[in-house]
């Protein structure tokens, strides 16, 4: 497969806009050389988005809720995950957010350069992932960790350790289920507990 497109090249990195805007006249639909396509022209985006039947997101071998599902199931399943991400729901979680933000932001350091993503980015989608779900420390420790796995896998098209990565991230959620199925947490209306009780 020919290489058309290099979204961690230096070009790409150092002007985004640019790089993108050259690509989209060279070639509109590219492929990396880790065998991801893009799409630089927002009627492709589009079709690629709505176009179930030509573009199915049912590409995994496991079971991915709703992220691997096309229309009808996806649509029954994320009708049930839209009620976790009401207004209500979103406005009584935004204190402990902003507490978190602002915990991530006072730890960075002062007078240096810093890798945002590593030190801020990383750490706080965890941190939220978890305040979210409930989910303890140690849980996030793991799953930070296994983003970092997952990609490597993923950008080496390495099918056992992709597999590993994914038996791994299973057995963590697995467990974390066991946790709320067990009271092990901290009442029965967290996300979890609720999820384990939809039908």
């Amino acid at each position: 497969m020919t290489v058309e497109w290099d979204p961690r090249g230096m070009d790409a990195i150092r002007d985004p806009y640019h790089a993108g805007d050259a690509q989209r006249k060279r070639c509109p639909v590219a492929v990396s050389g880790d065998r991801q396509w893009t799409l630089f022209r927002h009627a492709d985006v589009l079709r690629a988005a709505t176009d179930s039947h030509a573009f199915s997101n049912n590409v995994s071998t496991r079971l991915n809720v709703p992220n691997g599902m096309d229309p009808p199931e996806h649509t029954a399943f994320r009708r049930i995950i839209d009620l976790y991400f009401t207004p209500d729901r979103i406005a009584a979680f935004e204190p402990l957010c902003r507490k978190i933000t602002r915990d991530l932001a006072e730890a960075l350091p002062r007078e240096q350069d810093v890798d945002v993503v590593a030190v801020f980015a990383e750490p706080f989608a965890v941190r939220i992932q978890c305040a979210f779900t409930d989910w303890d420390t140690e849980a996030g420790d793991a799953l930070r960790l296994w983003v970092q796995r997952n990609h490597e896998a993923t950008r080496a098209q390495d099918p056992v350790a992709m597999r590993s990565v994914s038996e791994s991230f299973s057995n963590h959620v697995t467990a974390q289920v066991e946790r709320h199925r067990n009271g092990e947490t901290s009442g029965s209306d967290n996300v979890i507990s609720r999820l384990l009780r939809e039908r």
